[in-house]
């Protein structure tokens, strides 16, 4: 019999999953049987034999009440009766073999999970190497959920004599419980990994899927039962729909279960010659969007990233601040020191309020209330998971900091809230000693030489990292002539040569500490934590604010090419108030944020032009900046008073005075440079000539009497006028 039509487009997404080399098995109770061992109410009647007699057992087990006989033995039976009489049923070899098991060994799962406690996921998936067990009652090992493959077994692992049997529902909730941190880690995996579950009931992938929180209308479906189409199938039909399973429904007498996991293997198999199934997922994502609720100034807020360059442009006040914090808090909501900043992040007088982010196609929710410790992460945090790599830096950086007190030893390679928090609290950034204390580290490790037994002790630092960290400022910023020279170990102050003289590093310019302080730190944070040679398939988040801080404007000019080649697979997220900054961008990746005059409501709208050939001149005379023109207030006022002046037909002596007080203003103008050479196209410019020596430049030629002015060529008032006043889209 052929599989349906709607079955084979099913097939065919499921294979696809297989191929990225990353989809989980979810193993039910229905495998195991196929494999010999016994049914769970089977398991159950045994288990019951350990408890005295009583009416409401027997009714029970005549009733076939399992909920109840399993809640009785939960609170009636001892743990190790439990573990020792489940060990005899399910640790007992059979000879026979599911024959299902045969097509499911082909494919690439990453991960398994069972309900169960024999030994047949073992058998099947051992492959050379053992798997990492997991349980409700796990407390480490929560990153092989997100980085490595594992078995989890929702009901205990009988190996491990630490760990709770779980025999009930109520049981099993209780021990979630008790975990929170588990818990978070298993709906982070729930929702981020495609399930196929095989020889699982309606029940049980419903109650499954309930752990994790309900997909919303953006979800990908991407979660698949083998079901057989019976009448518990068809009652369970929306509820599994509602949890983003879709069925693959088989008739068990006719083209069965085995016969689709067959299909589904050998199409597999197939489409892999020539492709390599990937060994390992890509462990970091990019932001793809972030929705806002009463956060700051935004009542609503959703907002798109570009997967490389986001630039926010705003008026002061406008909430670029506000944005950046808020993603940062949504990337690692669920890490202790991170989330006691969230109701900071409350708009005034709001008692709640959410923000959610979405990463590599995985959408996480965290609620905020305004009371203590009001921060609910539905889920583990893209951070804590491992699926996202952030770091974050505020407007103020770079300032004096502590030298070290000497090599440290080596710090452990992990994310952690440090990461973040500087940015979120908006104070001064003290991570320069930080930079600091590598630095010494790197000079250490160097002298004591490859080999060494202590050497692997301040190994935390990039090799010769004291010297690469000026060569990175170097390519940031070509001119900047800063290398390392030595350091004093009386203090362990960093010495580095600049321009010709020896200076203290805490002596640089406050542009040249602010641009190292972050740049430094998020070359080393990024390679330390994720890896040089994985970094391509391990992109970062980069969230700075105010970019452009400190900076000369032939830096800022030069600095966001040096960025994209310094680290050319990441995200950035950035506020600036420079054009430099704006310019040279493609379609989608500058962001402005406007106030509606009416509603009053912030609203972000991203800038469709390409911006790559645009001028900093003309950016700001752009609805990018708004500016109405690159003049001084006064002298823009003065053009705008002779032109209005101009075109009236009697001047009376109120306007005559106007006029000269404007002309005082003007006189000597070079109007052609005070535009901006590089914003106006050459006709306007040769007007723009005209009007410098024929008007500006000779004031006195005003013919009152005449009532009117004295201009060779009135055209080019006008030109001169609109180019000044007329916020434009400008071209190089």
């Amino acid at each position: 019999m052929e599989v349906s039509e709607n079955n084979q487009v099913t097939l065919r997404r499921i294979v696809d999953i297989c191929r990225r080399g990353d989809p989980v098995l979810f193993a039910g109770l229905g495998l195991s049987i196929e494999s010999g061992y016994p049914s769970w109410p089977t398991a159950l009647r045994e288990l019951s034999a350990h408890l005295s007699n009583s009416p409401s057992v027997e009714e029970a087990i005549r009733t076939q009440n399992l909920d109840v006989l399993a809640d009785t033995i939960a609170n009636g039976v001892p743990q190790s009766v439990i573990r020792d009489t489940l060990k005899k049923i399910y640790w007992t070899e059979h000879q026979s073999w599911s024959r299902e098991w045969s097509p499911l060994r082909l494919l690439p799962f990453s991960s398994i999970v069972t309900p169960g406690w024999d030994q047949s996921v073992e058998r099947a998936f051992q492959r050379g190497q053992s798997l990492e067990v997991l349980s409700p009652s796990s407390s480490t090992g929560m990153d092989a959920l997100a980085r490595r493959s594992c078995l989890i077994r929702l009901h205990g692992n009988l190996h491990n004599d630490n760990d709770e049997i779980i025999v009930s529902q109520e049981q099993f909730r209780s021990a979630l419980a008790r975990n929170p941190v588990f818990t978070r880690h298993l709906a982070s995996f729930i929702t981020g990994r495609s399930h196929i579950f095989v020889g699982a009931s309606p029940r049980t992938i419903v109650e499954y899927m309930r752990l994790a929180p309900k997909p919303n209308t953006s979800s990908r479906g991407w979660h698949f039962a083998l079901m057989a189409d019976d009448p518990s199938l068809r009652l369970y039909a929306d509820l599994l729909e509602t949890c983003d399973v879709t069925v693959i429904p088989y008739a068990p007498a006719n083209f069965g279960r085995r016969q689709l996991l067959e299909r589904i293997a050998a199409e597999f198999g197939r489409q892999q010659k020539g492709f390599k199934v990937a060994k390992t997922r890509e462990v970091t994502g990019r932001v793809e969007w972030i929705k806002l609720k009463n956060i700051g100034v935004f009542d609503q807020l959703e907002y798109s990233f570009e997967s490389n360059w986001n630039v926010m442009l705003g008026n002061n006040g406008s909430g670029k601040s506000t944005i950046l914090k808020a993603l940062a808090f949504g990337l690692a909501s669920s890490d202790p020191s991170v989330a006691l900043w969230g109701k900071k992040l409350l708009a005034r007088g709001k008692s709640n309020g959410y923000v959610e982010v979405c990463v590599a196609g995985v959408e996480y929710h965290t609620d905020i209330g305004a009371q203590a410790h009001g921060t609910h992460p539905g889920i583990a945090s893209p951070v804590e998971i491992g699926r996202a790599f952030v770091l974050g830096y505020p407007a103020l950086r770079g300032g004096p900091s502590e030298n070290a007190n000497g090599p440290m030893h080596r710090t452990e390679d992990a994310w952690s809230g440090d990461d973040i928090t500087p940015l979120l609290t908006g104070s001064l950034d003290s991570r320069m000693g930080v930079l600091k204390q590598w630095v010494v580290n790197s000079v250490v490790r160097e002298r004591l030489g490859p080999g060494n037994d202590t050497e692997a002790t301040y190994s935390d630092s990039i090799s010769r990292f004291h010297i690469k960290v000026f060569e990175l400022l170097s390519l940031l910023l070509p001119d900047s002539d800063v290398e390392f020279d030595s350091i004093d170990e009386t203090d362990w102050s960093i010495k580095v040569r600049h321009r010709g003289r020896i200076v203290d590093l805490d002596d640089l310019s406050q542009g040249l500490s602010s641009i190292l302080g972050w740049a430094a730190h998020a070359f080393h944070r990024t390679n330390q934590v994720l890896g040089v040679g994985d970094r391509p398939q391990n992109p970062a988040i980069l969230i700075v604010d105010e970019l452009d801080a400190h900076m000369h404007p032939e830096w800022q000019q030069s600095l966001p090419t040096a960025l994209s080649k310094m680290f050319p697979n990441d995200q950035f997220v950035v506020a600036t108030h420079s054009p430099f900054l704006a310019i040279g961008r493609r379609s989608g990746e500058v962001k402005r944020i406007y106030q509606d005059p009416s509603s009053r409501q912030f609203t972000v709208y991203p800038v469709v032009a390409d911006t790559s050939a645009w001028a900093a001149g003309g950016a700001l005379t752009s609805h990018l900046f708004g500016l109405q023109s690159l003049l001084p207030k006064n002298m823009e006022k003065a053009v705008i008073q002779k032109r209005i002046l101009s075109a009236k037909q009697i001047l009376t002596d109120l306007d005559v005075k106007a006029l000269r007080e404007a002309d005082a203003i003007l006189k000597g103008a070079d109007w052609a440079h005070g535009i901006g050479t590089e914003d106006l196209p050459t006709d306007v410019l040769s007007d723009a000539a005209r009007f410098s020596s024929s008007v500006v430049s000779s004031p006195s030629e005003i013919n009152v009497p005449e009532n009117k002015l004295a201009v060779s060529d009135e055209e080019a008032l006008e030109i001169v006028r609109t180019a000044l006043s007329s916020p434009r889209d400008p071209k190089a």
